[in-house]
Formats: C-alpha cells, sequence, structure tokens
C-alpha cells in the first residue's frame, strides 16, 4: 500500500470518527489520484474496524450528474459514504439527497488539488477556527431578510434570504454533508425568484478548473439569467449550460462564503477555492437539496472575489475580507 497521506488520518479519525463495524463506502472516478486517496481512505477506514468498500465509476460529466443505479443503491446501504472525484462531484444529485435525508453523513474529499496538499499538517485548534466562524456566518444567514453582494469590478445584486436557513459546511460539521480536509464555507438558499442585478463573475466557473482571462457579466431577472456577456468561448459554454433544462438558469440558486483561512490563498480556478476565506460563489440550477425548491439536472458555482456583502444593514465580508 502506498505511503499514507498526513490529513488523510484526521479525516478519518477526527472529523469522520470512523468506528469499529460502521459500513462505509468510498465512491470514486477512475482518475489515478482520485483512485490512490480512494484507497488511503480506505485503508485508515479498515484499521479503525470498519467495513470498506470502494466504487469506481466512470467520470461524471457535469456537476450534479447522478451515479450509476448500482451504486446509488449501493450508497443507501452505507453509513458513511465518501466522494472522491478528479473531475465533477455527485453533491447535488438525488442519490446524495436520499442518502443525506436520514441523517447520515456525505463526505467530499476532492482529489483536485496535488497529493502534496494532502502532505499538509493540519491541526485540530485551525479546525475548531473554521467551525466556530462558519456556524456564526450561518447563524446569520439564517437570520437575514436580505443579502447584498457588490464588488468592485462591477457585481451588484441583492436577493431575499427570508425562511431559509443557512448551512455551515466544515470538517467538524455535524451536518450531512462534509468536506474534507479544511474546506469550509457559510451557505444558504435564496428564494427562488428574488434575485435582481448584476452579476460579474471575475474569478472562475465550477469545472472549469481554470481562471478566467476575462470576467462573464451576468444579467439576472426575477431570479433568471438572461443575459450572459463576455468572451464568446466561454459565454458559448456557459449558456449552454444554463439551456440544461427549464431550471439551470435559476439564479441565485446558493449564496456561498468561504471561510478556511488554511485554503491556498493563491487561486487556481479549482473547487478548493471557493472554500477560502474570503471568496463568496453564487450557483446557477438545482438548490432543492440544500434548503430551496428548484430541481434541475445542474448545479454551478461562480467564484467571486473582492466582494461586499451586507446582510440586511450588517456587513459581514468587506472586499474580501471577513468580518466575523
Amino acid at each position: 500500500m502506498f505511503r499514507r497521506m498526513k490529513a488523510i488520518v484526521p479525516i478519518v479519525k477526527d472529523c469522520m470518527n470512523v468506528r469499529r463495524g460502521q459500513h462505509v463506502l468510498i465512491v470514486t472516478d477512475d482518475c489515478a489520484r482520485s483512485i490512490k486517496i480512494s484507497q488511503q481512505v480506505a485503508e485508515t477506514c479498515g484499521q479503525e474496524g470498519a467495513e470498506v468498500v470502494m466504487a469506481i465509476m466512470e467520470p461524471r460529466t457535469h456537476h450534479g450528474h447522478e451515479p450509476p443505479p448500482s451504486i446509488a443503491e449501493a450508497m443507501q446501504a452505507a453509513e458513511i459514504v465518501f466522494h472522491v472525484a478528479d473531475t465533477y462531484d455527485i453533491s447535488h444529485t438525488d442519490a446524495a439527497m436520499r442518502f443525506r435525508e436520514t441523517g447520515r453523513k456525505f463526505v467530499v474529499a476532492m482529489a483536485q488539488f496535488a497529493e502534496e496538499y494532502y502532505e499538509r499538517d493540519i491541526s485540530i485548534d485551525d479546525l475548531k477556527r473554521i467551525k466556530e466562524r462558519t456556524d456564526r456566518l450561518a447563524e446569520m444567514l439564517t437570520g437575514a431578510g436580505e443579502a447584498q453582494v457588490t464588488t468592485p469590478f462591477g457585481t451588484d445584486i441583492r436577493m431575499s434570504l427570508r425562511e431559509r436557513t443557512g448551512i455551515s459546511l466544515h470538517p467538524l460539521g455535524n451536518s450531512v454533508i462534509i468536506a474534507v480536509p479544511d474546506y469550509a464555507e457559510a451557505t444558504i438558499s435564496p428564494v427562488e425568484g428574488s434575485t435582481e442585478g448584476t452579476l460579474v463573475v471575475d474569478s472562475s466557473v465550477q469545472g472549469w478548473n481554470f481562471l478566467l482571462r476575462e470576467p462573464l457579466h451576468l444579467t439576472i431577472n426575477s431570479g433568471k439569467v438572461t443575459e450572459v456577456r463576455g468572451p464568446e468561448d466561454y459565454a458559448v459554454r456557459l449558456r449552454e449550460l444554463l439551456d440544461m433544462d427549464e431550471n439551470a438558469s435559476n439564479c441565485a440558486a446558493e449564496l456561498g462564503i468561504g471561510t478556511s483561512h488554511t485554503m491556498p490563498a493563491d487561486l487556481k480556478g479549482v473547487i478548493w477555492d471557493y472554500g477560502t476565506a474570503g471568496t463568496i460563489h453564487v450557483a446557477a440550477g438545482r438548490n432543492n437539496d440544500i434548503g430551496g425548491t428548484t430541481h434541475s439536472l445542474f448545479h454551478k458555482d461562480l467564484l467571486l472575489t473582492r466582494a461586499t456583502v451586507l446582510l440586511d444593514d450588517l456587513c459581514v465580508l468587506k472586499d474580501g475580507q471577513l468580518l466575523v
């Protein structure tokens, strides 16, 4: 077996508290890096006495693409599901939602970073600090009636948060979805149809895995993306995704604020950027699996930097700096 990466042990022991006799399913794609990380997670869970099964599937074609029926059924028999993906994840799928509805934990362990990322020393004190900040911000989201997001690049949108519940996503969480090793965000599903304004995506689009050379400008009316402007190759690609089904253009399906101070500050256009403290993301598409009412085959996060976020009259993020 490969030499174990440092971060795998705290993920299994401290974050997930894997115990003897638990049924653990590891779902991965067929990328070499995904399989290597999955094997180490399986080995460590096995050493804790868990019953471990690893299932390898063909990479999904987009975020929210359902896993094969055999894997979806296997998930229902597990107590903990780890999903390790070098490509697209299955967090926003019916299969994952059915699993989480029973209160069991769905763990997202992305493999898009180099293996050296899992070799870092991640302290429990840092994870506790991330937990406290994320929990506090999620409570603020729950208590807010409206959010306003602005950036120096031209973003200016408002959305209703009334009667929606903030979600605290972090490695030490008690929620049914957890991202490891140190990804964290406070997130909420705004009320459908309430978002208005201009959204300028200045950093990246989830799943494209590169930084945008120029921003994308989205016009949002009554909660729907009605216009996409920017470099033609980007705009065409995003328009095609937003036309995937009748609800794919729902925006904002999600408002997420990154809260992890241990994530790399030098953004690379990959999914981990979305948990970096001070970044925010606004999603289009599905949100009925995270507190909203919209179903779609599509869920896509759009990353913004240097944002200022007001929850009613309270500023929680100022020019990309967390104030909580």
